[in-house]
């Protein structure tokens, strides 16, 4: 998209694109780690509590997790350990640039639902390790670009909590800091169900407040029967992936004001 060289643990296309990635360097690594920590200590200065950092959905952090992205022979590749080295130096990156009272969390896949990519054991392992370097939070989501028929952000076809099974398990992995998860969280009673079965201590929605807007004020108001519920048709990934502004299937003012229809 712009023009940049692509980058990767070790030097292994893109199924999606067939991309050719550049194997890392030592130096290009640090200068990752480093760039993580400036770019939230400026987040820190313009007032947030914390940031996310993403290692799931086959980006660089995840790429590194996985054995089928990181054929490396280094320190940062082979074992687990050495798999999850670049994200433990970028939490601890950010710890001492930002501070104790700074929120460091990671968004983490639970499943790559990919031959050969992480499954949920590897995941509640990483998952721990994160926990113990020093993660306040952790964010659980699944699939990465090049999983074959199953895009980040699930379909309609995907029941409702689609990932809210495996977060339970990294749950009891991770079990001294939040867990959250996301995927098809799109009605209140959903969102109890996950937390009441101790699913997660959190649940994060994308598209339901793209359909309404004003979800989270209608569920606290009891106005459940004007919620407009987000179907899982991924209208909205279309436009974002072709970049183009943003639209809903359902929410015909999303770019509006509410109070006009």
């Amino acid at each position: 998209m712009t023009g940049e060289q692509i980058v990767c643990p070790s030097a292994i296309p893109s199924k999606l694109t067939g991309v050719m990635p550049i194997p890392m360097t030592k130096k290009m690594i640090n200068k990752v780690i480093k760039n993580y920590a400036i770019a939230s200590k400026r987040l820190q200065k313009a007032g947030y509590d914390g940031v996310e950092v993403h290692a799931g959905h086959g980006y660089l952090l995840n790429q590194f997790f996985s054995e089928l992205y990181n054929k490396r022979t280094d320190e940062y590749g082979g074992s687990l350990e050495n798999r999850t080295r670049l994200a433990v130096e970028v939490l601890h990156s950010i710890r001492n640039k930002c501070g104790k009272d700074f929120i460091i969390g990671c968004r983490i896949n639970c499943q790559d639902y990919i031959e050969g990519g992480l499954e949920i054991g590897d995941m509640a392992k990483i998952a721990k390790k994160l926990e113990d370097e020093g993660a306040d939070l952790l964010n659980i989501t699944a699939g990465i670009f090049d999983s074959p028929f199953y895009p980040v952000i699930p379909f309609m076809n995907q029941p409702r909590g689609v990932y809210s099974e495996y977060s339970k398990i990294i749950k009891r992995s991770a079990s001294k800091i939040p867990i959250c998860v996301v995927g098809r969280i799109n009605t209140p009673e959903i969102a109890e169900e996950i937390l009441q079965d101790n699913r997660a201590d959190m649940v994060a929605m994308g598209r339901a407040v793209i359909s309404d807007p004003y979800f989270p004020q209608k569920v606290q108001e009891g106005r459940r029967v004007e919620m407009v519920v987000c179907p899982a048709c991924n209208a909205c990934l279309n436009q974002i992936l072709i970049e183009e502004k943003i639209s809903c299937s359902i929410n015909a003012n999303l770019l509006g004001r509410y109070e006009d229809i």
